[in-house]
């Protein structure tokens, strides 16, 4: 299963929801401010950890969306 990250601060990335493309949220992220976008989508935001997406919590958020066993991450920037 590959899932999508986008990276919109220093120090989060978000999960593209499965509901959402990468296009649909980075539509998002521009308009609205960034507590809002990170209001809407708290619950897909995970912290940076060296310059990458934490991976051990974007792989538990992924598996209660989804029961995947196999996941791959793509990882894209708004910055």
């Amino acid at each position: 299963m590959n899932i999508n990250v986008i990276k919109f601060s220093e120090e989060e990335w978000v999960i593209v929801p499965p509901r959402n493309t990468i296009n649909e949220i980075i539509d998002i992220y521009t308009k609205l401010s960034l507590d809002e976008f990170k209001e809407l989508l708290d619950e897909f935001i995970i912290k940076d950890k060296n310059g990458k997406p934490d991976i051990l919590t974007a792989t538990a958020i992924v598996r209660k969306i989804n029961d995947a066993k196999n996941i791959t991450f793509q990882l894209y920037s708004i910055e």
